[in-house]
């Protein structure tokens, strides 16, 4: 398929960054390559961080009734920050296939009226990610390990994917932090096939560097 390019772009709000960010993107690109099986295929899969400091959290965002943060104002946010986003990566050559949003703020969704751990659109181009509600009763390690699933989660929405029954995969639904410990960072046989014959179908709406 040429070289294709499936770019991430993340938008770091609050307090997230240094190493955190760092093994996210390190991780993210690993399971994804992994479960694209993205050598074969010659695609180049890439999570890149937009900017040194992180984005100033919507104000519009916080709910002084509950004390959370709506989570549609971080989409808002992303569609704002995207054209910026694509302005630098051009001068590279490259352009931005999805945007994942990562604020340490917890996030309430009035779409499922529930808290979230994040939110995307199946098939779209935008997911959000709290880290907020992952950092409860876990060391430093476990917490990464669970942002980490729920940002591959997240993206593997945007790229088409649904939930998946299968307990262990990390496209199943995750109700509370049990659920996110207890699945893998990695997707299962199903969901792989599944994703290679969305992904692989749709690659000439991608641009070739």
């Amino acid at each position: 398929m040429g070289n294709a390019t499936l770019l991430i772009a993340i938008l770091h709000t609050g307090n997230v960054g240094g190493l955190l960010l760092k093994d996210v993107i390190l991780q993210m690109q690993r399971v994804l390559r992994a479960a694209l099986n993205a050598e074969a295929h010659g695609l180049a899969v890439s999570c890149k961080a937009i900017g040194p400091r992180p984005i100033p959290i919507p104000g519009v965002a916080y709910n002084r009734v509950n004390g959370k943060y709506s989570v549609e104002p971080f989409f808002n946010l992303a569609a704002k920050m995207r054209p910026r986003a694509e302005q630098k990566l051009a001068k590279e050559g490259k352009k931005v296939s999805k945007v994942l949003v990562i604020t340490d703020v917890p996030l309430f969704s009035y779409v499922h009226n529930s808290d979230v751990f994040g939110e995307a659109d199946v098939g779209g181009s935008i997911a959000v990610v709290s880290t907020a509600p992952l950092n409860i009763d876990a060391t430093i390690d476990e917490f990464k390990k669970r942002v980490i699933k729920e940002c591959v989660h997240e993206v593997g929405h945007t790229l088409g994917l649904g939930h998946c029954a299968d307990k262990t995969c990390v496209m199943s639904l995750s109700s509370d932090r049990f659920d996110v410990d207890r699945k893998s960072e990695n997707m299962c046989s199903q969901c792989k096939s599944k994703l290679e014959s969305l992904v692989y179908k749709d690659y000439r709406t991608w641009d070739h560097e």
